[in-house]
């Protein structure tokens, strides 16, 4: 469910079991890295991303290029707690949990 009550139903995905993105640190504080695990089986196409809170509330989102080995993102915003980056990219997905301090 989302910010104003609405829910959006997703069609079936792959899951990338082992994943070809890792975050750091963790816990975080302003800002939260975001590096590619796979350099000869990097995925094409843009990496989209979501961030929910412990309660499933989507925070934060966006759309980053993937051709970059490592990412920045900007957690200022966020208050202190418990997170799951959840990422989509060339139809593949997984999701990375992290603390904000």
């Amino acid at each position: 469910m989302d910010f104003d009550g609405s829910k959006t139903y997703y069609s079936p995905i792959s899951v990338i079991a082992e994943g070809n993105w890792s975050i750091f640190p963790s816990p975080a504080e302003d800002r939260l890295h975001l590096r590619s695990t796979s350099l000869s089986k990097r995925l094409k196409g843009p990496l989209d991303y979501r961030i929910c809170d412990a309660q499933g509330l989507v925070r934060l989102q966006g759309r980053l290029d993937p051709e970059l080995q490592e990412i920045e993102i900007n957690l200022r915003d966020l208050p202190a707690g418990l997170y799951v980056l959840h990422y989509q990219q060339s139809g593949a997905a997984g999701l990375l949990r992290f603390v904000k301090k």
